[in-house]
């Protein structure tokens, strides 16, 4: 069976972690982002030319 170092397993779901609260702010909209807490980030992630579907 597999077994994997506990410290491993922490730095994997610290960065997981991390990456969720990092990307919040897309999902929410600008009204519901006033009303989140202060120590969450609130810019929201702005998508290239070749995201956006633009030429």
């Amino acid at each position: 069976m597999l077994h994997f170092a506990r410290w491993k397993i922490a730095v994997i779901l610290f960065a997981l972690i991390g990456g969720i609260i990092v990307s919040l702010p897309n999902l929410f909209s600008d009204e519901r982002l006033a009303g989140l807490p202060d120590w969450l980030p609130r810019q929201k992630i702005v998508l290239g030319l070749d995201l956006q579907g633009g030429s």
